[in-house]
């Protein structure tokens, strides 16, 4: 995928947030809307850490598509963010982000 970080992003939430599903929706696995986002607010989030790391892959990677990214560039973003020392509540937000 191509384009600049932040509409990278805005096409991964699309793929996510289901406005107005219900919760029951998002645990039954034999409804379409399971595992999808139902909170703008959790969107949202997400959507911010993403366009951290794809400016931080951009930067230190040169990567600038999101489909070249590995475990490796995960797991780096996260080292990278763990050494300035952040909380560990932004660092489990940053976890739930790239599981989604």
């Amino acid at each position: 995928m191509r384009g600049s970080v932040y509409f990278q992003s805005a096409e991964l939430i699309k793929c996510l947030y289901v406005e107005g599903a219900k919760k029951i929706e998002r645990i039954d696995p034999n409804h379409k809307n399971y595992e999808s986002l139902g909170s703008y607010l959790t969107a949202k989030a997400y959507r911010d850490v993403w366009n951290n790391m794809f400016l931080y892959l951009a930067e230190h990677w040169k990567i600038k598509d999101t489909e070249k990214i590995t475990s490796e560039h995960v797991a780096a973003y996260m080292s990278y963010k763990s050494e300035y020392h952040v909380s560990h509540q932004y660092l489990q937000k940053i976890n739930a982000a790239m599981r989604a």
